[in-house]
């Protein structure tokens, strides 16, 4: 936790602070971490790991599939 300064007054011409607020125990967070938890606060759904995920499930099942009718028709053919 640290104490920060904030500009509450902006004086847009000047492009300068004209008043500033000291902020008591404040959390600070690196840019890294932003990311990861701006995904936990918004539920945290990534749409690509989804599809890669997906993929992914669809197929495994088809090689097992494909597997399964190979060692199948192998079985039939003895």
């Amino acid at each position: 936790m640290a104490d920060v300064l904030i500009c509450t007054d902006w004086n847009a011409t000047a492009a300068t602070c004209d008043s500033v607020t000291l902020v008591p125990n404040v959390y600070l967070f690196s840019s890294d971490s932003v990311q990861q938890i701006d995904l936990l606060l918004n539920g945290g759904f990534d749409p690509q790991a989804f599809g890669i995920g997906f993929v992914g499930i669809l197929s495994l099942f088809a090689i097992g599939l494909a597997t399964g009718i190979v060692v199948s028709m192998l079985r039939k053919m003895k």
